[in-house]
């Protein structure tokens, strides 16, 4: 009796054992793949979130604010931190050697103040940049975002005609609020500390810049985000004068003390008699207790 089953072609049968193995092949992959997966899912919601714990600012509700109000103020740096001449912004410049476009800016120059530490020869300049609207400022800040995300290094064109190249990373500390920006920017050789921040604030993009031999003073950068940021949302910030370094907090009571057993009983009965001679009246006769 013949075999009911047709025989299959010679290629069928490679065809089919390829599938076969293409499959297994196929599901090794994907549980491997899962699992890398898994693990790699694990490892990244073990990283600290720079969001976690930041402020979400009403910013439609800020759009009319002063942008002067946004520049720090001599008191809210270090006392041995002095004022010198400007320094230009950063709003308007290259991020990681990329123009970043400043749809409806309005202030031209960009409003700047600069701090110096002689010592060290550090410099940290403050800058508020004012838009149209809020929605422009948002724009701003999310562009440079956006770049930094994917700039890891770039390289910066030196005055000889060479290039440096500049390793960006994230700073250690949590951003105050959710519309922010802030990245450390360092030569291969660490022969400087570069650290810029920008966040939205209303209509107004405030920035600070520091740049100098070694890294900032611990909290210099996060004190100077609180005071700006106390001035516009007291309630989330607080008071922050007294935790500049370098600023002594005004006494909370007089110290001006009186010796209590050291004063002398002013003496009853009339004025003219205690010594204090009456008050002269412009225009009238001296009094005839002053003639001689």
């Amino acid at each position: 009796m013949a075999d009911g089953s047709a025989p299959q072609h010679p290629i069928l049968r490679r065809l089919g054992g390829s599938t076969v193995r293409l499959a297994m092949v196929a599901g090794i992959v994907a549980l491997v793949g899962l699992g890398i997966g898994q693990a790699m899912g694990q490892a990244v919601s073990q990283l600290p979130d720079p969001t976690e714990g930041a402020v979400v600012l009403d910013q439609l509700s800020l759009g009319g604010i002063e942008p002067t109000m946004l520049l720090l103020q001599k008191g809210e740096v270090p006392a041995d931190w002095e004022t010198i001449e400007p320094f230009p912004g950063m709003v308007g410049g290259d991020w990681c050697g990329e123009q970043v476009e400043t749809t409806g800016i309005r202030s031209s120059p960009v409003d700047t103040v600069t701090f110096s530490q002689p010592e060290s020869k550090a410099l940290l300049i403050s800058e508020v940049a004012s838009f149209d609207r809020p929605q422009f400022a948002a724009n701003y800040v999310s562009d440079v975002t956006e770049v930094m995300l994917s700039c890891p290094s770039y390289f910066q064109p030196l005055f000889d005609g060479s290039k440096q190249k500049i390793e960006v990373t994230e700073p250690d500390e949590p951003q105050p609020i959710t519309d922010y920006v802030s990245r450390v920017l360092q030569p291969e050789d660490r022969s400087n500390y570069d650290v810029r921040t920008l966040f939205q604030v209303g209509s107004s993009v405030v920035g600070l810049h520091y740049a100098g031999p070694e890294r900032p003073p611990r909290n210099l950068l996060a004190n100077a985000e609180e005071a700006i940021l106390a001035r516009v949302s007291p309630d989330d910030f607080g008071d922050t004068s007294t935790t500049v370094v370098g600023v002594e907090p005004l006494p909370a009571e007089s110290t001006n003390t009186l010796n209590e057993d050291g004063l002398e009983q002013a003496p009853d009965g009339d004025q003219a008699d205690n010594g204090i001679p009456p008050p002269t009246i412009p225009g009238s006769p001296e009094s005839p207790t002053t003639q001689g």
